[in-house]
């Protein structure tokens, strides 16, 4: 939860547990073990995902036995167990790669200058220069800036990484 709302990591576990459940039914925790993990990404990879969202996808279910260890819902030895599965490694599976995500070309940029307004064009400037991501620019207010002199220094109010203390 992040400021009293759930995260999207909510709905990406879900997505991972049921193919868990898909494939386990209703058997007991404690028998679900490293084979049954390996199962479950071999189900993945047949359903087409991508090698990086499998092994995002492996460690979400992971640290949901972790939670399940925690609350004593799951014999600890279950959670080492599933720790023993390698996550995929590029080119050494039958899992999908991804592309590579590439910038846009300056041309392309400034292409669209004549088609944008003004406040527009000013926000894609802004994530030029500092590497924002469309998100940051939008929610970007005056109050968040203090501006003296020739450096003007944003802090906003909340940041993806804040939980990280920075």
């Amino acid at each position: 939860r992040k400021h009293g709302a759930p995260t999207t990591e909510v709905g990406k576990a879900r997505k991972a547990l049921k193919v868990v459940i898909t494939l386990s039914g209703q058997k007991r925790i404690r028998d679900f073990g490293p084979q049954k993990l390996l199962a479950v990404r071999d189900e993945m990879i047949g359903r087409g995902w991508r090698r990086i969202t499998i092994n995002q996808q492996i460690g979400r279910i992971r640290r949901c036995f972790k939670w399940g260890v925690l609350q004593e819902l799951v014999p600890p030895e279950v959670l080492t167990a599933l720790e023993t599965v390698p996550g995929l490694r590029a080119g050494r599976s039958e899992a999908k790669e991804s592309n590579p995500v590439r910038p846009v070309s300056l041309d392309a940029v400034d292409a669209i200058r004549p088609f944008v307004g003004r406040q527009v064009w000013a926000m894609i400037q802004l994530q030029l220069l500092t590497g924002m991501r469309p998100g940051e620019a939008t929610q970007m207010r005056g109050c968040d800036l203090t501006m003296g002199g020739k450096l003007w220094e944003y802090r906003p109010a909340s940041h993806k990484t804040e939980h990280h203390s920075r």
